[in-house]
């Protein structure tokens, strides 16, 4: 037996599927986007990008604050109102290992911030039928109430082609 105990087989990596985030082949394309979901004194939070692929889209969240981010734990919660009127929560990435049954809302950090609790980007699939999808978002730590903000889906169709 090796030190590092490599003798052993490697354990099987799960296979990746489209909802676990985006496609490895597809560079995606970024959506003009800029909207602010709510600010208060000490801080804000603010759509600052959507990228949309073929399967789903990301949608990049940016979290502002006065002071020491630890003092806002814990981050922002986020969900999203399809269409259709199915209520989507994050969840964070890994935790869900069976293929869903409906739309899934991923949160995962994005490189630079890995430091920061919060996560920014999200990953959503499908992509969502054409009409109005809402963002519910709230940070109670941070004096942000539930409050949700609305946008038209054709520009992530137009772009995920």
């Amino acid at each position: 037996m090796s030190f590092f105990g490599d003798d052993e087989p490697p354990e099987p990596h799960r296979p990746f599927e489209e909802w676990h985030g985006p496609p490895k082949t597809e560079f995606g394309v970024t959506v003009a986007v800029d909207l602010l979901v709510e600010a208060v004194p000490d801080a804000a939070l603010r759509i600052s990008a959507i990228r949309a692929y073929s399967t789903g889209c990301e949608i990049a969240i940016r979290a502002l604050m006065k002071g020491d981010f630890h003092a806002f734990a814990p981050g922002p919660r986020v969900g999203l109102v399809w269409p259709d009127g199915t209520k989507v929560i994050a969840e964070g990435r890994g935790e869900r290992t069976d293929p869903p049954a409906g739309p899934v809302l991923l949160g995962y950090r994005t490189p630079h911030r890995a430091r920061d609790p919060t996560p920014r980007v999200y990953w959503l699939w499908p992509l969502p039928p054409p009409g109005t999808l809402r963002l519910v978002a709230d940070w109670p730590a941070a004096g942000i109430p539930e409050t949700s903000i609305d946008f038209d889906t054709r520009a992530l169709h137009d772009a995920g082609k």
